[in-house]
């Protein structure tokens, strides 16, 4: 093999976006590719391909200098003088193509390269973790390829299933709130995960038909509840960015809502936090667009890598759902997660955005967040996500 392609991801990053803010988020991503550019030869390249994930091309000899190159490499980024009192430690994941076909496309490559660091498991005291593509890998990709083909024909079907996972008050431990989902139950394969699916159908374009179909199925749920003068809650359905490269992306969801003549008060659109780190500007319009047409928007994962606190009063959402990340440590001993959470639970508080934890499991993280602010929990801790007649059996039982 004359060259590799490298998927590198900086660990943890939001801890600097949380601590220090947006603009040291990126001074440390340009003080990363600049060092590892420092490691490279003359015909090795790297670029950043977006948040925290960049590609190396590196020429290749054996797996034991490769990797002994890149150990180097990340030992010097890690060897910087701060003038903070937090020093952060950076750690990475790698996903490493040794590229055998030299006839197939850049991006094809990048990819196998992505897929490989997809597959990565790191543990805390890890300097870097390397994962190589292979056969396995390779199968994996031709299944996908197998779910882009057969999607249209699964939504005819009507193998797409919406579940419904409930949101808790936490000062009430009372049923207010649920996160519409959607399952596909394959006629072979049975249900497939939604990390099976999901990503492929954001690659295509095809969740733009999904997210629609779960927020006609959600309208229709509340639809019949209200007619029957039975109990309904607030529902947030996931919008994918792949909606705003259309003008009027709004226009479907505002017929279907229309059609079904639902309170806006119970709809509430999802949006990924990831948007606003590609184009804060777009973000806010977005926001707005959605409130001028009557919803209500929520930012998911908030924290996962991009925003900083200082961000929150320039978005104007209704609602953020904490990122499950800061709730990895399940007895919640991890004092620098309690203080991040605490403190955007308090800034949220004070712009009167209302906050949500999720994947929330035990009943110690329950315990911390009832010392907090927090509004709402969503997690396996009171259910997982359910299928719509048991989500309804639970509100008629709960309500």
């Amino acid at each position: 093999y004359e060259y590799v392609m490298i998927w590198l991801n900086v660990q943890k990053f939001k801890v600097i976006n949380e601590i220090g803010g947006f603009d040291l988020g990126n001074q440390t991503l340009k003080y990363v590719y600049s060092e590892i550019r420092n490691h490279l030869l003359d015909n090795e390249y790297v670029a950043r391909m977006f948040s925290d994930n960049f590609a190396i091309l590196m020429l290749y000899d054996n797996q034991q200098k490769l990797e002994y190159r890149l150990n180097r490499c990340f030992e010097d980024i890690n060897d910087y003088e701060s003038n903070s009192d937090y020093k952060f430690r950076f750690s990475f994941t790698t996903g490493i193509y040794l590229i055998d076909e030299t006839d197939i496309p850049i991006t094809q490559i990048k990819d196998r390269a992505h897929a490989a660091r997809k597959l990565v498991s790191p543990q805390d005291n890890d300097l870097c973790v390397y994962h190589y593509y292979d056969n396995t890998i390779r199968i994996q990709m031709l299944n996908e390829k197998d779910i882009e083909n057969r999607a249209y024909l699964a939504l005819q079907n009507g193998e797409f299933e919406v579940y419904f996972q409930p949101k808790y008050s936490v000062k009430k431990h009372q049923l207010s709130g649920a996160e519409a989902l959607v399952r596909w139950n394959h006629p072979t394969r049975g249900f497939l995960s939604p990390a099976e699916f999901i990503p492929v159908f954001e690659n295509n374009g095809f969740i733009t038909h999904v997210d629609l179909f779960v927020f006609q199925t959600v309208c229709q749920m509340i639809r019949k509840r209200l007619d029957a003068h039975q109990a309904v809650v607030p529902v947030s359905i996931n919008m994918s960015r792949m909606h705003f490269s259309h003008p009027h992306f709004l226009n479907e969801y505002i017929k279907i809502r229309n059609k079904y003549n639902i309170p806006f008060k119970y709809l509430e659109l999802e949006l990924t936090e990831s948007i606003v780190f590609e184009n804060i500007e777009m973000f806010i319009n977005i926001i707005k667009s959605i409130h001028q047409a009557g919803f209500m928007c929520s930012m998911d994962d908030f924290g996962s890598g991009y925003s900083s606190l200082s961000m929150l009063k320039n978005l104007e959402v209704d609602t953020i759902k904490l990122d499950k990340s800061f709730f990895a440590t399940k007895d919640m001993s991890y004092e620098k997660e309690k203080i991040i959470v605490k403190n955007i639970i308090d800034m949220a508080k004070a712009l009167n955005i209302s906050t949500v934890a999720e994947g929330i499991e035990t009943h110690e993280q329950v315990n911390f967040l009832e010392h907090t602010e927090c509004d709402l929990i969503q997690g396996f801790v009171y259910s997982r996500p359910i299928p719509i007649q048991n989500f309804n059996d639970l509100l008629d039982s709960q309500l």
